[in-house]
């Protein structure tokens, strides 16, 4: 499986990477840092006003501009509802308690794998725990653990269409500073659920490295 990671990629531009403008003379003073059309007459487009052209031209400007969205309201995130993870495979559902206590025939399974029920009641019966999970279909409490926990996290809400890719990081991770490099030290990091927008992609070392 192809492993995505994030790399904040740092331009450093040398004199001789850039044509001279043909308008301008070599002895002209370079440009004072921000964008210049190729037309400049009167002055170098090295150094500073190279980064910031470089960066425009992904689509980067400073300061970095924000995506056109808003977090959705908290309390959204909070249901009426309370999950458990099916640990028996499979996992046999009986249309009542006293078919479950006496184990008859199960109306149905939940086939082997990463299973999870929402459930209405616990319920005791002659010592032993079951589970409601929808009206007729009980199963027992040792074949669950209860008490899941689901993320809090709701995207965001936009309010026009980004004009960029985006994400959101789904564990912790330190930037590097190119691709293909490790993470310095001291780099960022960055948590999950952190927003990210892409402006390049770059392949270094099998890898996809995203420019954020």
């Amino acid at each position: 499986m192809q492993r995505f990671l994030f790399a904040l990629l740092i331009a450093v531009f040398a004199l001789g990477a850039f044509p001279v403008n043909a308008a301008a003379s070599p002895s002209s003073p370079l440009c004072l840092p921000g964008t210049y059309a190729a037309s400049a007459e009167d002055c170098l487009p090295f150094g500073p006003s190279a980064y910031l052209s470089q960066m425009q031209d992904l689509g980067i400007t400073f300061p970095l501009q924000t995506l056109p969205s808003s977090e959705p309201d908290g309390n959204l995130s909070y249901l009426p509802y309370a999950y458990g993870r099916v640990l028996a495979q499979p996992a046999p559902i009986f249309s009542s308690i006293e078919e479950a206590q006496v184990g008859k025939i199960a109306k149905r399974y939940i086939e082997a794998g990463f299973d999870f029920i929402s459930y209405l009641e616990v319920r005791e019966f002659e010592g032993k725990q079951y589970v409601l999970i929808a009206p007729g279909e009980w199963m027992r409490r040792g074949d669950l653990s209860l008490g899941a926990a689901y993320a809090l996290f709701m995207g965001l809400e936009f309010e026009t269409t980004p004009e960029r890719d985006f994400g959101w990081m789904l564990q912790a991770v330190q930037i590097s500073s190119a691709p293909g490099e490790e993470p310095a030290f001291s780099a960022t990091w960055l948590a999950r659920w952190d927003v990210i927008q892409v402006y390049d992609r770059q392949e270094a070392a099998g890898l996809t490295w995203y420019l954020i």
